[in-house]
C-alpha cells in the first residue's frame, strides 16, 4: 500500500525541512510500504495512492476531489488559522470557511491539533453528525529525544530569548507574534535589563518586517535574525538561551515551544490555540494588554519567571501523546 502527502507549497524541499511535514511522513512510513510527498495535484492521478494526507483547507479541496476520483482514502490536517475569525474577517473568512466545509465533506477524517481548531470545525459541520464525526483531535509529533530533567533557572541579569518562525511572508511573522516579542524586549530593556532576541527561520518577506519592527523600537542590534537552522542548532539554542518566546495570536499546536519545554527551557507564551493545550501552566503566560498598559507589569512578569516550576506529570504525558505512533494511529485507526 502507498500513501501521498499533499501540500500546496512553492518549495518541495520544505517537506524535508519543516518539522510537521517531516514527522507526518515518518508517521505514514510506519503504516505504508511507500510514502511520497508532492505539491502537484496531478501526482494524485499519476500515482493513485491508497491514502492521501492533504494539508490545510483551501487549495487542497482540489486535491481532495482528485483523491476521491481515484478512490483514495482522504485525511485533511493542518492548523485551521485560515478559518479563524481571530485572523481573518469579512468575505475572505466566509470564502475560507466554505472551502473548509467542502474539505470536511470530502474527507474520511479531519485531524486537528488543538481544541480551538476542533471548535472551529465543529461550527463548520453545522450540527450534522455525519460531518462532526469526521473531526478528530490529535497532537503533532514532538521530539522527546533531547528531554532534560534539568530545568534552567532564569536569573534576570540578561534576557536572551529565542523564537522560531517561518518568515516566508510577513503575515506569518505577525501571526506568530514576532512584533509582540520585540515590544517585550523593548519593555525589558527600558526596565534596565540587557536583552537579546534571536529569531530563526526560513528567509522571506517576513525578515524585512522583523527588521523594520526592530528599527522602530530601537532594537536593531538586540534583535538578531540568524536564518534557517538545523535541528542540532535548534537544540543548542534551547540549551544556551534563557527563554523561548511563542507569543502567537494563533497557534495550531506549538511544536517548537513543546520541544523547548522538554529540553528544560522556560517558555513564555500567549496561551493561544494549541499553546493552551500543550504548554499551558507549564510555561509562563504573557498578558500582552497589561504589558502595553500597566507600568507595573514587568516586575510582576519577572517574578513569575524567577519562580517558575514545570509539572513533570504533564511532561511525561507529552512523550506518549506526541509520538510518531500516536500520530499514525490518529490518521488510520478504524478508517
Amino acid at each position: 500500500m502507498n500513501a501521498l502527502l499533499y501540500s500546496k507549497i512553492s518549495d518541495v524541499e520544505l517537506f524535508a525541512r519543516v518539522g510537521f511535514y517531516r514527522d507526518d511522513i515518518k508517521a505514514l512510513a510506519t503504516r505504508f510500504s511507500q510514502v511520497a510527498s508532492t505539491n502537484k495535484i496531478f501526482d494524485i492521478f499519476k500515482h493513485k495512492p491508497d491514502f492521501v494526507l492533504a494539508y490545510f483547507y483551501s487549495y487542497s479541496v482540489f486535491a481532495g476531489v482528485a483523491a476521491k476520483l481515484v478512490g483514495s482514502k482522504l485525511i485533511y490536517t493542518g492548523g485551521a488559522d485560515q478559518i479563524s475569525p481571530l485572523l481573518t474577517k469579512g468575505y475572505k473568512l466566509k470564502i475560507r470557511q466554505v472551502l473548509a466545509f467542502f474539505c470536511l465533506c470530502l474527507a474520511d477524517r479531519v485531524v486537528v491539533s488543538c481544541t480551538d481548531d476542533e471548535v472551529e470545525f465543529r461550527k463548520i459541520s453545522m450540527g450534522f453528525s455525519w460531518l462532526a464525526n469526521k473531526i478528530h483531535l490529535a497532537n503533532h509529533v514532538v521530539d522527546v529525544s533531547k528531554r532534560s530533567t534539568h530545568r534552567k533557572r532564569f536569573d534576570g541579569k540578561k534576557v536572551v530569548a529565542f523564537t522560531l518562525c517561518w518568515l516566508g511572508v510577513a503575515s506569518n511573522a505577525y501571526r506568530k507574534g514576532i512584533d509582540r516579542a520585540i515590544v517585550l524586549m523593548k519593555a525589558l530593556k527600558d526596565f534596565g535589563l540587557d536583552v537579546e532576541l534571536i529569531v530563526a527561520g526560513t528567509e522571506g518577506a517576513g525578515v524585512e518586517y522583523v527588521n523594520a519592527l526592530s528599527s522602530q523600537q530601537g532594537l536593531s542590534s538586540e534583535v538578531k535574525y540568524i536564518g534557517s537552522i538545523t535541528e542540532e542548532m535548534k537544540f543548542s539554542l534551547f540549551a544556551e538561551c534563557d527563554i523561548y518566546l511563542q507569543l502567537s495570536r494563533y497557534e495550531g499546536f506549538g511544536v517548537a515551544a513543546a520541544e523547548a519545554m522538554l529540553s528544560g527551557m522556560l517558555v513564555l507564551h500567549s496561551n493561544a490555540g494549541g499553546l493552551k493545550d500543550i504548554i499551558g501552566s507549564n510555561g509562563v503566560v504573557l498578558d500582552f494588554d497589561k504589558l502595553e498598559k500597566d507600568i507595573n507589569y514587568i516586575p510582576t512578569l519577572l517574578d513569575s519567571l524567577y519562580g517558575f516550576e514545570a509539572n513533570y506529570c504533564t511532561l511525561n504525558n507529552i512523550e506518549i501523546s506526541c509520538s510518531i505512533n500516536s500520530r499514525a494511529e490518529a490518521f488510520l485507526k478504524n478508517l
